[in-house]
């Protein structure tokens, strides 16, 4: 697409967005975490099974480890994802 669209189920209160090659991560202003796009590298934390998401799919990054955590910055790359998060309710 040549033209901007908008993203099924994305958050409406985003703070802050990174984008890799064929996704985008986007964080919100309470500290959750949403990714889109093509998760085939497990970017977007969905167990890399190669599908494109193409509506915002919520991340939880402390769920394996039981813990509460908000994002407060995500970083994207080629084919990598990343966020530095703190301890608390997102």
């Amino acid at each position: 697409r040549g033209f901007p669209v908008r993203v099924p189920d994305a958050p409406s209160d985003v703070y802050d967005v990174a984008c890799g090659e064929y996704f985008t991560l986007a964080s919100t202003a309470d500290g959750g975490l949403f990714g889109w796009g093509d998760g085939n590298s497990g970017q977007l934390g969905t167990g890399g099974d190669g599908k494109k998401d193409n509506a915002a799919v919520e991340i939880n990054l402390g769920a394996r480890l039981g813990e509460k955590v908000r994002v407060v910055n995500p970083v994207a790359g080629y084919q990598h994802a990343m966020a530095i998060a703190v301890p608390g309710e997102s």
